[in-house]
């Protein structure tokens, strides 16, 4: 019969499978940052700040050096990508053949979420195709009407699901602020 664990060796556990228990368990510097995310999986984007955004401290809490500025270059050197995995979250590059399913479902099934005018979808991809990265504050809102979802203009819409489909990807992100760019210039 097997022995059913304490509280102490079960907390003991998490702390230890978390990388909670050790001192810079990953090393030092952004390639610390690298292997703490392929560690965990991925990293939930908190929108809100107090301090600092929650994602910064789950990574100050496992790379003792760590900066804020180790991720987006992480973003940029295509190590790490941004998608809707559970909640908007850095995931590791490796991992991204594991989102492909949700991409093809989306863009095969549509989504109640992002259901984006099929002209505004295709004038934003021949846009960024044409003139680079763009983000929503970059494109005009033509209707002067709400959007459907959280009033975003039709270009925003159009942008979050063409990035929920697979079509176009986070290539930089300030602050809250994405840019998105075609998935060919993105994925290495």
């Amino acid at each position: 019969m097997q022995e059913l664990w304490t509280l102490k060796q079960l907390q003991r556990a998490t702390l230890e499978s978390q990388k909670l228990s050790q001192t810079a368990p990953f090393g030092k510097g952004k390639t610390a940052v690298l292997k703490a995310l392929e560690h965990l999986g991925y990293i939930q984007i908190d929108t809100l700040s107090v301090v600092e955004r929650a994602h910064h401290h789950t990574l100050w809490t496992r790379v003792p050096d760590y900066k804020t500025a180790y991720l987006d270059e992480l973003v940029e050197e295509r190590k790490v990508f941004e998608y809707w995995f559970h909640a908007a979250s850095y995931l590791p590059m490796r991992d991204f053949r594991f989102v492909l399913p949700q991409m093809l479902k989306i863009k095969q099934n549509g989504s109640k979420y992002y259901n984006a005018d099929l002209k505004v979808m295709q004038f934003v991809m021949d846009t960024i195709a044409a003139e680079g990265p763009k983000r929503a504050v970059d494109f005009e809102n033509e209707s002067k009407e709400s959007g459907t979802w959280w009033n975003w203009k039709p270009a925003k819409l159009a942008l979050e699901r063409l990035f929920m489909q697979g079509d176009l990807m986070i290539c930089e992100r300030k602050g809250m602020h994405k840019a998105y760019d075609l998935r060919e210039r993105v994925l290495p």
